[in-house]
C-alpha cells in the first residue's frame, strides 16, 4: 500500500468519525433541550398553581369573587389587589401560549388545561375591565388568543370558578 492510499484511508476514516462525532452531539443538544423544555413547563404549572394558591387566603378569595361579579364596587385597595391577581392569571397563561408557540409543549397542552379557566374569567366583568385596561401590553398571541376565544361570548354565569366556589364549597363565604 502507497502513501497515497494510506492517506485517503485516513481520511475517511477522519470522516466517518467527525460524522459519529456531530451525530453523538446533536444527540446530546437535542436530550440538554427536551430536559431545559420539561423544566419550563413543569415552571408554568407551578406558575399558575401558585396563583391559584394566592386565592386561598381568604382575603383574596374574597375580593377575587367581588371583583370577577361587581368589580365597580371594589374601593381602591380593593381594586388594587383584584387588578394584581388577575394580571397574575393574565401573565402566567400568556406564557404558557408562548411555550406552545415555540413548540416547548404540545400544542393545546397546557393551553387546553387551563384555556377554559381563563376563557371564565375574562368572561366576567371584573376580568374583563382589568383586560381592557391592560391588554395593550400583552402579546399579540394572547390578544389573538382572546379575540377568538373570549371576544362576544357571553357572560359566564357560573362557569368554572362558580364551580370551584359553590355554596357548598368550603371556599365559600360564610
Amino acid at each position: 500500500m502507497n502513501w497515497d492510499a494510506a492517506g485517503t484511508v485516513a481520511e475517511i476514516v477522519a470522516a466517518v468519525g467527525v460524522i459519529f462525532s456531530l451525530l453523538y452531539l446533536a444527540k446530546q443538544i437535542r436530550g440538554s433541550s427536551n430536559t431545559e423544555n420539561s423544566r419550563a413547563f413543569e415552571s408554568a404549572i407551578n406558575s399558575f398553581h401558585q396563583a391559584t394558591s394566592n386565592l386561598l387566603d381568604a382575603g383574596n378569595l374574597d375580593i377575587f369573587m367581588k371583583g370577577l361579579s361587581d368589580y365597580e364596587s371594589l374601593n381602591d385597595a380593593e381594586t388594587l389587589q383584584f387588578h394584581v391577581l388577575a394580571v397574575h392569571f393574565i401573565d402566567r397563561f400568556e406564557i404558557m401560549l408562548q411555550f406552545e408557540r415555540l413548540n416547548i409543549t404540545d400544542k393545546g397542552h397546557l393551553t387546553g388545561m387551563f384555556g377554559p379557566i381563563m376563557q371564565d374569567w375574562l368572561s366576567h366583568p371584573g376580568f374583563r375591565s382589568v383586560w381592557d385596561r391592560e391588554s395593550p401590553y400583552f402579546s399579540i398571541n394572547l390578544r389573538q388568543w382572546h379575540q377568538e376565544f373570549v371576544e362576544g361570548k357571553e357572560l359566564s354565569a357560573t362557569g368554572y370558578v362558580g364551580e370551584i366556589v359553590s355554596e357548598t364549597s368550603p371556599l365559600a363565604k360564610d
